[in-house]
Formats: structure tokens, sequence, C-alpha cells
């Protein structure tokens, strides 16, 4: 919700139909630590006492550096006490209200929550809660509380449904404030915003982008998806992996590249060492052709033979595959083809 539509908003909620859907409310604040220890997306909370801020302060804008603002159509005071009911300390935010009116205030938060805590202080009755995120209202539901006033207030978690970025807080009661004393919010940066299971505290470089986070397998696209801050064509070589570049981490290899016979797929196209047989003997240049434009020039006949291969044809080792008519062996393991 903007800040400009803010006191438009809270004197018409009450005549907006409410969403079919609300928070989950946890009134134990072990249950809610619980439950944060479990969603870490949820973000790590900070604790807001007012312990800190002068008696009399206006909340407005002061902890915006925080991640949080103050807004209310008659102010939010910091005072010992929310209308003769202590706090948890010394101090504690305390809403006002007009006469005849109802006392409202709304947190604006500059990185959308999932779930907020806090301590209501003579709220006397249950609170009417808007929950937006943009100018869209997302969720409406009462907030209970005791009629009776309690020293140090009543404990309430709030889960909402989805992320919001303001909720407002409006008593039922004509002429009655309330107190809001330890106020827990996400600390800025430790929302998972996108849900790709890192924040961008933790380094995520675009927290609304699911498919964005470190470590993420390097996609197409034009957008440095792995958060590493480097061009997507780190060799130089004029092929990003986007383009087919198998080995972005070497020049020498990219699409368009000669095939070397050196046990590496150079031009990248997933075989490694092919080369055609140009002069059709069955051997190619990667397989020891010396002259490929020959048909009689190829491994064993003009040229250096294949390593492990035994082009001798009088040899008597087990792995002679000679076929030779010179072979001159009597021995038991010859497997020659030869006729003498």
């Amino acid at each position: 919700m903007s800040r400009s539509t803010t006191l438009a908003a809270i004197c018409l909620c009450a005549l907006v139909a409410s969403p079919a859907f609300a928070a989950d409310v946890m009134e134990d604040p072990a249950e809610h630590a619980a439950a944060l220890a479990a969603s870490p997306g949820a973000g790590v909370p900070w604790t807001m006492s007012f312990e800190g801020a002068s008696l009399g302060t206006v909340l407005t804008d002061q902890l915006v550096s925080l991640g949080v603002e103050f807004g209310s159509p008659i102010g939010v005071y910091v005072l010992p006490e929310a209308f003769g009911t202590a706090g948890r300390g010394s101090r504690l935010a305390v809403v006002g209200y007009d006469p005849l009116g109802q006392a409202s205030v709304t947190l604006w938060f500059d990185e959308p929550q999932l779930a907020i805590s806090l301590w209501l202080v003579d709220a006397e009755g249950p609170l009417q809660v808007e929950a937006w995120l943009g100018d869209d209202l997302v969720e409406a539901f009462d907030l209970d509380a005791p009629l009776e006033p309690m020293a140090g207030g009543v404990y309430r978690a709030i889960w909402f449904d989805g992320q919001v970025d303001a909720v407002t807080f409006r008593s039922d009661l004509a002429e009655d404030g309330f107190g809001i004393d330890d106020l827990a919010i996400a600390t800025l940066g430790s929302v998972d915003n996108d849900g790709d299971g890192t924040p961008d505290g933790d380094g995520d470089c675009d927290d609304d982008d699911p498919a964005v986070f470190p470590d993420e397998a390097l996609l197409c696209g034009g957008v440095d998806l792995d958060c590493d801050g480097l061009p997507e064509d780190v060799d130089g070589d004029g092929f990003d992996p986007c383009d087919g570049d198998c080995d972005d981490g070497d020049a020498d290899i990219a699409p368009g590249q000669p095939e070397l016979c050196n046990g590496v797929d150079d031009d990248c196209d997933g075989l490694i060492d092919e080369s055609p047989d140009g002069d059709a003997d069955g051997w190619t240049v990667c397989e020891g052709d010396c002259d490929d434009d020959d048909p009689d020039v190829y491994p064993g006949s003009g040229c250096d033979p294949v390593p492990g291969d035994d082009d001798d044809d009088d040899d008597t080792g087990p792995d002679d595959d000679d076929t030779g008519s010179d072979d001159d062996d009597a021995g038991s393991d010859d497997d020659d083809a030869g006729s003498d």
C-alpha cells in the first residue's frame, strides 16, 4: 500500500469485503521461533523495543534504515505506558486516537514479510488487521486480544499466507488507542523473496527472480544467473555457454574451432578427435593416417604404426593380428591368416 493512499485505506478498509483467507496467528513465542527455524525463507528476526527512543517521539521514518516505517492519522508516540498499562520495558509505541474515531497504525516494510510478531498492550479487544502487497489488500482478519488490560501485553505472531509489504492494525473500539511493544520483523536482506533458497543478504543478486541465485547453473538470456558478476563470455573467444561454448575457461575451445587430435572436444560438437577419412582407406588423421589423400598410405603402410598394434608378421605374440603372407611362425598361438 503506497504511503499516499494510507489515510484513505484506513478509513475505507472497514467497507471492503475481507479476502476469503486469513493469516495464521500464534500466541506462544516458542511456537513462533520453531516455525521460523523450520522456514528459513521467512528471514532472521530483529526486535525493536523502543527503549532507545526519546519519550514523546512521534514514530514515522526513524527506523527506515532497519526496514520499517510507521503511519497513523493521529500519530504513534513513544511513551512509558499505553493508557495506564505498562509495556515490557520503560518505553513502547502507543497508537493515538481522535474523538469518536478508531485508533489505527500502518507498518510499511522495505522488504516484504512472511511473518511478524508483537506484544499488544491495552488493546481491550480484537484489532482489525489488513495486510497489503502493493495496493492490493491480500488478507483481512480480526486479531484477538484480551478485553482486560494486562501489564506487559499479550504476544501475537502473525504468519501471512504470502508476502506482504504493509500491515494496518485498527481498534474495534472508538476513542481507544493501544500499545505495541517488542515488534519483530525480518532483518533486511534475510527474507527469501523469490523462494529460490537464497535471500539477497546471502548473495542472491536478484531476489525477485527464482531462476537467479548463487551456484545456479548458467542459463541463457543475457542474465547473470549465477550472481558471480562475471560476463557470460569469460574466456573472450566470442562464445558464451548460451552460444554453445563447452569450456568458457579456454579460448581455444569453442564452436567452429578446428578439431585437433588431442583428446579434447575442440569444436564443442560433443565428439572428441573426430576427423574425416578423406581417402576412404579406413583410417582418419586422428587414427594415424599420415596422408589422408592417398588410400595406399595409412598406419602400417607408409605411416608409423598405431601405438599398441603389431605390424610384424613373424611375431609369436598373442597380439599378432596381421594378415600378411610372409608369416613363418610355427607357434600354436599363431592367429595369422598367411599361407606360409
